[in-house]
């Protein structure tokens, strides 16, 4: 991937790709100079290219490929070309790094040393004019997820499609309580239409979570119910997790998910789907007004 920025022709290539970064805002000057004072750098997937509490201050600015951010080991953002990563060091001299930053696939970076991108603020004010108000962008996205922690409890519902319509019911059931409920389709593992790290955020968005497995005729897997509930007890808990399963098909749970909040729900027609998920949304209920907003 590398070479395409190589040679001749790869070199203009490298300066049209830094020229579109949000970084350089479309200078030419500017961009020529990153381009040839820069390193590229072939990122293979799943390396670790900044480690959190690390102490160096080099930026990188992606060419190709994309960068999952964690903050304490959480999915934070996902990073693509046109985005640059590390730019907090810099601007803070001795400052660790806060984040890490690994590569989601096969990705080209153009590694800035600290002093070069000082010495290009010196000679081109708006790089840290941009700087300034991306971190300013990043702090207000911060706080507005804060607010909304502390405001309103949010629930994540996740089912997979033969169980959409109790999905569907109980989102209803619970639509007048003061919370805010969404359906992420398809499961945890069966999801082809979203990356597994979008699934993250929005955990990492909500307060309580929802597994609801089909009935048993859909063939139901209780295998991917089992490791679903740990993924979602590994992001927000086990009292703020609740499996509702169908109350003819309890699932033997492992010893380290002793204590989960199970609920049953008869499977029916839809037209007694409101009173199956009764029980269910009175548990939700009492968990929301017992615990709160995550933070």
């Amino acid at each position: 991937m590398k070479s395409k920025f190589e040679g001749p022709e790869g070199s203009r290539l490298l300066q049209n790709a830094v020229m579109g970064q949000k970084i350089v805002g479309g200078h030419a000057e500017l961009a020529k100079e990153m381009a040839a004072g820069g390193t590229l750098m072939e990122v293979k997937a799943a390396t670790t290219l900044i480690e959190q509490g690390a102490e160096e201050d080099d930026l990188y600015l992606i060419l190709a490929g994309s960068f999952n951010v964690l903050v304490n080991g959480k999915h934070a953002a996902l990073c693509g070309p046109g985005d640059h990563v590390g730019e907090m060091s810099p601007m803070q001299t001795m400052k660790r790094r806060t984040a890490t930053v690994v590569a989601a696939e096969d990705s080209v970076v153009l590694r800035l040393s600290g002093e070069h991108i000082a010495n290009l603020g010196e000679k081109y004010p708006p790089v840290w004019r941009h700087m300034a108000k991306e971190l300013a962008r990043r702090l207000d996205h911060h706080n507005a997820k804060v607010t909304k922690f502390r405001e309103r409890s949010r629930i994540l519902l996740i089912a997979p499609s033969s169980a959409m319509d109790v999905a569907r019911a109980l989102e209803k059931a619970l639509q007048k309580d003061a919370c805010t409920v969404d359906v992420w389709t398809d499961g945890v593992f069966r999801s082809a239409k979203y990356p597994i790290g979008r699934l993250e955020e929005e955990l990492d968005e909500s307060d309580f979570a929802v597994a609801i497995a089909g009935p048993v005729e859909s063939g139901g897997d209780r295998e991917n119910i089992i490791f679903e509930l740990g993924f979602l007890i590994g992001r927000l808990g086990r009292n703020r997790t609740v499996l509702l399963e169908p109350a003819t098909d309890t699932a033997e749970l492992p010893s380290d998910l002793t204590g989960l909040t199970a609920v049953g729900y008869r499977a029916g027609t839809k037209a007694d789907l409101a009173a199956a998920v009764a029980p269910a949304a009175d548990r939700i209920r009492t968990m929301v007004g017992e615990l709160g907003p995550n933070r």
